[in-house]
């Protein structure tokens, strides 16, 4: 990523079953000026950290969410 734009993400991370309450982990993600938000969520979960879930509607009316 030497050399891209990046852009850092703070994440609000919880753990219920976990032994620390609430706590925030930082990602370093590539960014481009045509992104938004769920770009880089996405690039986390596929490329950083797979464990981050969260939930979004991409309005195809497939799950329901919208």
């Amino acid at each position: 990523m030497a050399g891209e734009k990046q852009v850092v993400f703070r994440v609000r991370r919880y753990q219920p079953q976990g032994t620390k309450g609430p706590y925030y982990q930082d990602f370093r993600v590539p960014y481009r000026d045509d992104e938004v938000v769920l770009d880089g969520l996405n690039y986390i979960k596929d490329h950083l950290d797979p464990t981050l879930t969260f939930r979004w509607s991409c309005r195809m009316g497939i799950c329901g969410s919208c």
